[in-house]
């Protein structure tokens, strides 16, 4: 899991850096360019915060699990996070998702299982949905995995979250 996604020096690797013909999106009337990060820039963040917050604080207080701005601002923040960041033309950010590297058992912290690239967060705002960007990012995260030799990727999906679980079936 290391060797995937640390240079021999350790720092982080560009694990997008293969995939360079891939990384933009010029499709049903969006035309953009895909960056990868391994840490999001300051202002990256707070917008990919507000994208997040925006599109499933009601869905956290609905599933009881409650809205935490904290809790995710940390976790956009946290050592092994991964990004993709999607701009149109005029260089404004339409789209993110946020993965990382573990093992199936890291979640219960057992370093040991099947190594997975997991999608925490997939966001496209509002004007730009419905038109396969986050098809594609996905695509591009399923790359990822197999350029890094993961076993899957692996996505959470809120109870009642009945958009996502729509767009993760049309996936299949």
């Amino acid at each position: 899991l290391r060797a995937a996604v640390f240079e021999p020096d350790g720092k982080d690797r560009n694990v997008c850096a293969p995939l360079a013909p891939f990384m933009k999106y010029d499709r049903n009337g969006l035309d953009c360019t895909i960056d990868f990060y391994s840490k999001l820039p300051a202002d990256a963040k707070l917008w990919a915060f507000e994208l997040v917050k925006t599109n499933m604080e009601e869905l956290y207080d609905e599933a009881g699990y409650g809205w935490d701005d904290q809790d995710k601002l940390s976790e956009l923040s946290e050592d092994g996070t991964r990004f993709l960041v999607a701009r149109n033309k005029s260089g404004e950010r339409i789209a993110f998702a946020h993965f990382r590297f573990t093992v199936q058992g890291d979640v219960v912290d057992q370093m040991r299982g099947d190594t997975v690239l997991m999608v925490h967060d997939l966001h496209v705002v509002d004007e730009c949905q419905r038109k396969g960007l986050g098809r594609h990012l996905m695509t591009l995260m399923e790359m990822v995995a197999r350029k890094t030799n993961m076993s899957r990727v692996s996505t959470m999906c809120m109870m009642g979250d009945e958009n996502t679980r729509a767009f993760l079936s049309k996936l299949k």
